[in-house]
């Protein structure tokens, strides 16, 4: 997996935590999977790290940890079923992160994960999701978004799925 390397990565990501107080949160998650990828951490210690930092961290903190675990995803197929974890948590913010991050992962992964969170009790977490599928539309996903704007009754929902919709048309989803 490329890295700049550790204390490069670590320096630059100090300039994207909001609270000071957060660094060694994102500082931790790196140092884990530059440990993992040396071969001194195992991937369940990076797994409880990076589900730690991701659903514990402000703002900063999650999405850099999401991005880590997109990259580390892409190598090591076992840490996306972090992602299932993230879109089925209790906690609606954290079903939202997760959102935000479907449209980096692989195909077979956002096939589980969209009809979930277009489905997800919480109409942010649904706008949320259509809304980046209509930025950056996925291949399959039409056919969800639509048997989904059938159903839905949240306005704002509605709108994400149309635009989204319609992007899915023009890119063949």
């Amino acid at each position: 997996m490329f890295t700049f390397g550790r204390d490069h990565e670590k320096n630059c990501s100090v300039n994207y935590v909001h609270d000071p107080a957060q660094v060694s949160a994102i500082q931790h998650v790196i140092d884990a999977v530059h440990d993992f990828l040396e071969g001194s951490r195992t991937s369940s210690d990076v797994e409880l790290i990076i589900a730690t930092a991701f659903t514990t961290g402000g703002s900063g903190v999650w999405e850099q940890t999401g991005s880590w675990l997109v990259k580390l995803g892409g190598e090591r197929p076992e840490f996306t079923k972090l992602w299932s974890d993230f879109a089925t948590h209790k906690s609606a913010k954290i079903r939202f992160r997760a959102a935000a991050f479907v449209c980096n992962l692989p195909d077979a992964i956002v096939q589980q994960l969209v009809p979930k969170l277009l489905a997800d009790r919480s109409a942010k977490v649904r706008s949320k999701m259509a809304g980046d599928l209509w930025v950056k539309p996925r291949q399959r996903t039409k056919q969800l978004l639509i048997d989904r704007l059938a159903i839905e009754t949240n306005v704002k929902v509605r709108g994400a799925l149309t635009f989204a919709v319609e992007a899915a048309s023009k890119h063949g989803g």
